[in-house]
């Protein structure tokens, strides 16, 4: 994450909490260094989500760690939601049965197209499919994209 990327999460964090002024530039940097190998959208999300759950009478600005911590925590809800839809497929549920908050990224066509694979190619490509997966829960224009074409082609790759 760049320097002002930094300066930006700063301001978010203070339209949660009441930032003193005077430590401005020593928050940015010991942010910045903290945050650096972070995408900036990750720590705003893991910034925002932590602030609407943070329910304490009296809310301060949270830690480096906490913040960390929430990052952590999306992580393992994300590889939750990519395991949930490879064990759906090699399942051989149906799309009508994943949860709605999945089917807002994973179209029915891609979901379709990882249950057409034949089943060692399917279970040979897991890491690669589980890949594609994250992509798919990551895109917030899941439906356009054509990852069902990539799925497809990995399939054919195996024969």
């Amino acid at each position: 994450m760049k320097k002002e990327e930094t300066i930006t999460l700063i301001e978010l964090l203070s339209g949660f909490y009441k930032i003193d002024t005077s430590r401005v530039k020593n928050i940015t940097l010991a942010w910045s260094e903290a945050f650096k190998d972070y995408e900036y959208e990750d720590v705003a999300a893991a910034i925002t989500s932590f602030a609407v759950k943070d329910v304490r009478e009296y809310p301060t600005m949270p830690g480096v760690g906490q913040i960390m911590q929430e990052l952590e925590d999306i992580r393992k809800h994300k590889d939750r939601n990519v395991n949930r839809v490879y064990n759906a497929v090699l399942d051989g549920e149906t799309y009508d049965q994943l949860p709605d908050v999945i089917r807002e990224h994973v179209t029915l066509e891609q979901f379709m197209a990882m249950g057409e694979m034949d089943s060692d190619a399917f279970l040979a490509n897991r890491m690669q499919l589980k890949d594609m997966i994250r992509n798919m829960m990551e895109d917030t224009n899941g439906k356009d994209r054509k990852v069902a074409d990539t799925i497809v082609g990995a399939d054919k790759a195996q024969d």
